[in-house]
């Protein structure tokens, strides 16, 4: 076989390897974008979803939710005579997701179908979010503690599709902070210390 028949070769097995190999690429490549879009409209699996619930389980959350708002009417009441007493409120997440998903209006929040988990020091927040023309789930995780007297929410990640988004966690995380201590300023005593346990918020403070 001549020189140039082999090099001939040597190149068309070239060429093929070549078009195999961006072949490879391409599929590679579609594979990844399938991938992040199923992520990116996962449900969301934080927490429970109250329009799923049955409704007897609709009738029990309900009712949970207000004996939760009976014992906030009671602590203000013990507030406006100055008691000045200790107080504990337990908040569980099933209680937390009610009044999440049914009690609050979300028609103009930049957030759907929200829904919230807790796990010991951590709370959990997610929904469905529109970014960056994509309808996708966004996860927010942190802790909320009690420094000088103040409440802060210590965000921890966010993810939108199960990205990483450290730019809208800071945002996240100050938008919270600023919407608690907004809640702190009309709370019926000063809140001491925040624990969160495995499905359970409780609050701990004095009436003021």
């Amino acid at each position: 076989m001549s020189s140039r028949a082999v090099g001939k070769n040597h190149f068309t097995v070239m060429k093929s390897r070549r078009g195999r190999g961006c072949l490879l690429g391409v599929v590679a490549l579609c594979s990844l974008a399938v991938f992040l879009v199923w992520r990116a409209r996962t449900p969301p699996s934080i927490g429970e979803d109250f329009a799923r619930l049955s409704a007897p389980e609709k009738q029990q959350r309900r009712a949970q939710a207000r004996q939760l708002e009976a014992q906030v009417q009671d602590l203000a009441k013990s507030a406006r005579r100055k008691e000045h007493k200790p107080f504990a409120l337990t908040i569980t997440e099933q209680q937390l997701n009610t009044l999440l998903q049914d009690r609050l209006n979300t028609a103009k929040f930049p957030i759907r179908e929200p829904r919230a988990g807790l796990s010991p020091e951590r709370l959990a927040l997610q929904g469905r979010v529109n970014y960056g023309g994509l309808d996708a789930v966004a996860t927010l995780s942190g802790n909320i503690v009690v420094k000088d007297g103040e409440l802060k929410y210590e965000a921890e990640s966010l993810e939108v599709g199960g990205i990483p988004v450290p730019s809208l966690r800071e945002k996240a995380q100050k938008s919270i902070t600023r919407a608690l201590r907004d809640w702190q300023k009309g709370a019926p005593g000063r809140i001491q210390s925040i624990v969160i346990a495995d499905k359970k918020m409780t609050i701990e403070g004095v009436t003021d």
